[in-house]
């Protein structure tokens, strides 16, 4: 369709003369610089011109709904420039408003009864779609989305009575006068040259819509190559189906007959065939093939038989509801791509492990059968070798008479028609015994190709490395005529059960896995196994162990007591449960500094027969405050962070009143305890809290230490079906020691 869209106009009438009228400042010409300027929510009305040297042709159309309702009611002025006239006492040129200086709109519905015979269907659509009861009512209830929905439905109707005028109007050159979207100027010279200015008879204060103008030569009327039916393609788009399709253009609509012998034709549609836009519902619908036509073309989508020659041809009328002549198409024959029904293999008999006889059944028997082909491979998804020639499509069995040097594997039987459709078989084995397994793979090594990152605590500490685990493998090749491929298989202990990590048989010699990072063995073991296709397995290859990383830190130093006299201090911490642990280091500084002073390293053999780590120190100054902390250090020299923090003071011991409650809750799911205190205490210097526990009623020991502030400890160690018992007491950082909390039990 033209960029005018679909539309209609009105009846001719002698014009009215109007000397000297100037063209109006806003009028909106086909400059695409003036167009440019229109601000937001301006509308526009579209025009375009036709001539045929003793009339020229306007038809007219709107963007907006709601603008074509308005000027329906209010009309437009029509006002021509140009050309010249010979009078009785000057030559002068015109310009003229037509339609008798009235406003040019559709027809009144009396009109339409006297000018249109009642069986003319076209013109009462048209009078329904402007005078027309409107079919939406609004609701009495006092509700805003009810009158929202009121407004949107009345908003459709609009669009479907503008759409539906505009498409009869395309057809029907009367109905379009009718309808207020055509209109015919007579009194014209041949080979004067025109302007044409349509302007809204509407309030600029209501609503913005700007004129529009448009230059014409009063000439005869050539239909131009974008007015004319492009070629008519037909393309096979399924066994059934056919696309018939052509270049879309400034054309509106086409008319589809199909004829097989070129001279009786038969209507494909009663309607006419209008180009669009492919959406995912045509997708859908029809493929796609036919998708990809409509983005340029408009198609029509026929159902055809086989074996018969079928031409096309197409008739179209353009905004000016003038229509082309046919135009045929080549003759086109659909090709069958519809394969043979499959045959069924019933049965393979081996026999001496030399030859095999395969047989098969075929319910339907096509007439353009040519045959059968019998194939061969050694998995049963293929690649499929030929085993046989062309076979009769009379035979139902077949005797291979090599397939004992072939060796194990599977047979397909493929139909073949003559349009060269293929169907097959199902994969069925030959049943030749194989009892050798392929030999073992060899020189089977590897190595782990680890990349680290450094994990970091908040204050900035280091808690170790993380890794991508990364596995690779690689081994010689094992010689083998019907090797299927290797399997890789994997253990974290060398004499534990050996899982599979390939999945399945892989043909390459080399093999990648990823291995979770965090595992605590210091080796994991591979081996390989040769496959061959009849699933014989060769005895394991050597096994390689390949180094894990070490990037999981050793588990911290907890604080279990400090006690001071008036010059020394006294402290207890439980050893790292890692069994990697190298040293111990112990650091101490003053209060108030950042820096850790180095104080002594404590190797972990030293302790081999301690269950915890005991240190004396005498702090450098009497009466003062100093912090001491625990490092533990595994033999990758991952860290675990520096933990086991203790406030002393250097001085004489004293014990402090200190009110505190605590509170003690097992976790859901994971029997956790998770353990809450408050307390309130102020002084000078920092201090710790030490938590003790005790199981079924058995000693208190030390658990954990909280920092000054802290206010919750989740307890993680806890045996299930068990009961504690807990109390916290607060360790005053000048050789003060608070009185032992509430004990808090759970269950």
């Amino acid at each position: 369709m033209v960029s005018l869209g679909i539309g209609f106009a009105a009846n001719a009438q002698a014009p009215t003369k109007i000397k000297n009228q100037p063209i109006p400042s806003d009028l909106v010409s086909d400059s695409s610089a003036q167009a440019d300027t229109i601000p937001d929510r301006t509308y526009t009305i579209q025009m375009a011109a036709r001539s045929y040297a003793d009339s020229i042709v306007l038809r007219l159309a709107t963007d907006d709904p709601g603008v074509w309702l308005l000027g329906n009611h209010y009309g437009w002025t029509i006002t021509r420039i140009g050309g010249t006239r010979i009078t009785d006492t000057e030559d002068s040129s015109t310009t003229v408003v037509l339609n008798n200086g009235q406003p040019f709109k559709p027809w009144t519905l009396e009109q339409f009864k006297q000018k249109f015979d009642s069986t003319n269907i076209e013109a009462g659509v048209v009078a329904q779609m402007l005078y027309g009861a409107t079919t939406v009512t609004q609701s009495t209830a006092n509700d805003e989305s009810t009158f929202f929905d009121y407004v949107f439905r009345q908003s459709q109707e609009q669009e479907q009575r503008q759409l539906v005028t505009y498409m009869v109007a395309e057809r029907n050159a009367r109905v379009a006068e009718a309808a207020g979207l055509r209109y015919v100027d007579r009194d014209i010279e041949k080979g004067e040259e025109y302007s044409y200015i349509i302007t809204p008879n509407i309030d600029r204060e209501f609503i913005d819509i700007r004129g529009k103008m448009i230059i014409i030569k009063a000439k005869p009327f050539v239909r131009t190559a974008d007015l004319q039916i492009p070629e008519i393609k037909v393309d096979q788009i399924d066994p059934y189906r056919a696309a018939v399709h052509w270049g879309k253009n400034n054309l509106s609509g086409y008319f589809i007959e199909r004829s097989t012998d070129g001279k009786k034709w038969v209507k494909l549609t009663n309607s006419p065939i209008f180009g669009s836009d492919p959406d995912e519902a045509i997708r859908k619908v029809y493929g796609d093939d036919v998708y990809e036509y409509m983005k340029d073309d408009v198609v029509f989508v026929d159902s055809l038989e086989l074996n018969t020659k079928y031409i096309y041809r197409v008739k179209a009328f353009d905004a000016f509801a003038e229509y082309t002549e046919w135009k045929k198409g080549s003759y086109f024959e659909m090709v069958d791509i519809i394969p043979p029904a499959a045959p069924v293999i019933v049965n393979v008999v081996p026999k001496d492990n030399k030859s095999c006889t395969i047989m098969w059944v075929k319910d339907t028997i096509e007439s353009d059968l040519k045959g059968y082909l019998l194939t061969f491979a050694y998995h049963a998804d293929g690649p499929w070798m030929k085993a046989s020639e062309l076979i009769s499509p009379k035979d139902n069995k077949y005797i291979d008479p090599d397939a004992g040097e072939r060796g194990p594997g599977y047979y397909r039987l493929f139909a073949v028609d003559y349009s060269e459709n293929v169907s097959y078989s199902n994969s069925t084995a030959n049943n030749i015994a194989d009892l050798v397994a392929p030999p073992a793979p060899k020189n089977v090594h590897g190595e782990g190709d680890f990349i680290y990152d450094t994990i970091h605590t908040a204050n900035g500490d280091s808690l170790g490395l993380s890794s991508n685990g990364l596995i690779y493998l690689q081994w010689d090749p094992v010689d083998a005529n019907d090797l299927l491929g290797y399997r890789v298989f994997y253990a974290n202990q060398r004499d534990h059960e050996y899982i599979e990590a390939s999945h399945e048989p892989t043909t390459d010699l080399y093999f990648f896995d990823t291995i979770n990072a965090n595992t605590i063995t210091p080796y994991i073991y591979y081996y390989v196994i040769a496959v061959d296709q009849r699933y014989n397995y060769s005895v394991p290859s050597d096994t390689v162990a390949i180094r894990t990383p070490d990037i999981v830190p050793p588990g911290v130093c907890v604080l279990l007591d400090m006690h001071q006299t008036s010059d020394s201090v006294y402290i207890s911490w439980t050893k790292s449960t890692s069994e990697d642990v190298d040293q111990y280091i112990i650091y101490r500084r003053p209060k108030g500094s950042n820096r850790w002073i180095y104080l002594r390293s404590i190797p972990s053999k030293n302790l081999k027969d301690k269950d915890q780590i005991d240190i004396s120190d005498c702090p450098p100054a009497v009466g003062r405050a100093f912090q001491y902390c625990i490092e533990a250090l595994d033999s990758s020299q991952l860290s675990s962070g520096r933990f086991g923090y203790v406030n002393v003071y250097s001085g004489n011991l004293r014990s402090a009143e200190v009110k505190m409650e605590l509170s003690a809750k097992r976790q859901k799911g994971t029997g956790h305890v998770e353990l809450a205190w408050k307390y309130n205490y102020k002084g000078d210097l920092e201090h710790y809290g030490v938590i003790y526990r005790s199981i079924d009623g058995n000693d208190f020991t030390a658990i954990g230490s909280f920092k000054e502030g802290d206010t919750r400890y989740v307890d993680t160690s806890l045996p299930s079906d068990t009961s504690a018992q807990y109390y916290i007491v607060l360790k005053l950082g000048n050789g003060c020691t608070s009185n032992a909390s509430n004990t808090a039990k759970v269950k």
